[in-house]
């Protein structure tokens, strides 16, 4: 968020906070007309429009953080992805201990250095933290418990017979 600082009074309300100075509008208005645009679509037209523009200013903003900023804003936007705080995502971490709520492992895939988030695909609702083979696991089979059961007895079956 930017900083913002007192002085002359808007235009438009009257409120004197402002993110810059001159005749700009004071920081209510800035949301008000920002919610506004994004009501009536304007926002999403603009995108639409200036999607390469936009793609890269990104890309250059990304580009110019440090190692440590990019994992930092990789981790807040994945964990803000599932509706929670990186604070809820480290309270299930030290819940679990540290290691996937389905096989009780760390991480395994070196190309992750956090567990995923697992959630229920028709409410979104989180349900627990799971390693990356876990995870992919279960959402093969679409979080369908009968499937995932179906499984289980075949397993069951043929992996005695198969492994002797």
């Amino acid at each position: 968020m930017a900083n913002t600082f007192i002085g002359k009074p808007c235009r438009n309300c009257g409120n004197t906070e402002r993110y810059v100075s001159g005749n700009k509008p004071c920081v209510e208005c800035v949301k008000r007309n920002s919610q506004e645009r994004l009501k009536s679509g304007k926002t999403k037209k603009y995108a639409q429009k200036n999607s390469v523009k936009i793609n890269q200013q990104n890309r250059k903003r990304y580009n110019n953080l440090s190692e440590e900023d990019k994992k930092a804003r990789n981790r807040r936007q994945h964990i803000r992805t599932y509706g929670i705080q990186p604070e809820d995502y480290d309270r299930m971490l030290v819940e679990q201990n540290g290691v996937c709520a389905c096989c009780g492992e760390r991480e395994t895939n070196p190309k992750k250095d956090h567990l995923s988030i697992d959630h229920c695909h028709d409410t979104g609702v989180v349900r627990a933290l799971l390693c990356d083979r876990c995870n992919r696991g279960i959402g093969a089979f679409g979080d369908n418990l009968d499937m995932l059961h179906k499984a289980v007895l075949y397993l069951q079956r043929y992996s005695k017979q198969s492994c002797e």
